[in-house]
């Protein structure tokens, strides 16, 4: 599945003068956000219009055009105005587009397609195998993607995630993990195969999970095998969850990743300072 992430305007006049009876004075000038261009007409004259936004032909004659490009890098826009006697000018100006990076996760262990997804939660203590997080929530699926050392083996592994950015309703923890209070759904079980991981509705009030009321097992997860990080020394794997899966319907999610040993000992907390990060979906 392929999005569009949008990265990084000039202004160079090229005015220049149209044959007609007189010459016209054409000037515009422009903002943007992001790759969205709105041009402002500046001239002093004139009452037709006839703007060229440099990217394969298209043009408008509107006096004060909005264009969204499909491209990036260095574009000539050109305005050309005319009168009822038929006096003519033009301008010509140099914009700088955004580059368009196209963004398509693919769970094959090719970490390379996370590049351009910034960090969403770190834990730098020095005690967590599992050292950051990225997440990719366009399309039905909530991609993720964890990095750490050596040490990150994701044997078991606890998902807290609360779903309806309410802290005092779902699981209430006063114990190891206060700060994920809140929690409405929990996956426990190892990440890195499908032999009993599964996700689990709160049941119990303020206690939690009876760990009866599944709504999935971990065969719903797309994962890949832990592999070589980009960065040198580092381990990633990569996942995903189906949003439908888990009934998650709204814009936010709120997360907590705990790693665990075969043992229950505690080896990675991310967030580092044991608090949600927060998704929007």
């Amino acid at each position: 599945m392929a999005f569009f992430l949008l990265i990084g305007c000039s202004n160079d006049d090229d005015p220049g003068t149209v044959t007609g009876g007189k010459e016209l004075e054409a000037d515009f000038t422009f903002t943007n956000d992001g790759s969205t261009f709105e041009f402002t007409n500046q001239s002093g004259s004139g009452n037709t219009y006839r703007w060229d936004f440099g990217d394969l032909g298209f043009i408008s004659e509107e006096e004060n055009p909005v264009h969204t490009y499909p491209i990036g890098g260095e574009l000539l826009v050109s305005l050309t105005i005319s009168d009822e006697n038929g006096n003519e000018g033009y301008v010509t100006k140099t914009i700088t587009a955004p580059e368009i990076i196209i963004i398509d996760i693919e769970i094959d262990g090719d970490f390379d397609d996370w590049e351009h997804v910034g960090v969403i939660a770190e834990n730098n203590t020095g005690d967590s195998a599992i050292q950051l997080m990225k997440v990719w929530t366009q399309g039905e699926k909530i991609s993720f993607y964890l990095e750490g050392n050596a040490d990150m083996l994701l044997e078991i592994c606890q998902i807290y995630m609360n779903t309806d950015a309410d802290a005092t309703s779902g699981f209430l923890d006063d114990g190891d993990f206060p700060d994920f209070s809140g929690a409405e759904l929990l996956f426990e079980g190892p990440l890195v195969n499908d032999s009993w991981g599964e996700f689990f509705a709160q049941d119990l009030g303020e206690s939690g999970w009876s760990f009866n009321n599944s709504v999935g097992d971990a065969s719903t997860l797309d994962i890949s095998a832990i592999g070589d990080a980009v960065r040198e020394g580092a381990k990633a794997v990569e996942f995903t969850i189906d949003k439908s899966t888990l009934g998650l319907t709204g814009d936010y999610l709120g997360l907590g990743f705990v790693e665990l040993t075969e043992g229950y000992s505690t080896v990675s907390i991310i967030p580092g300072d044991g608090s949600y990060v927060i998704i929007d979906l």
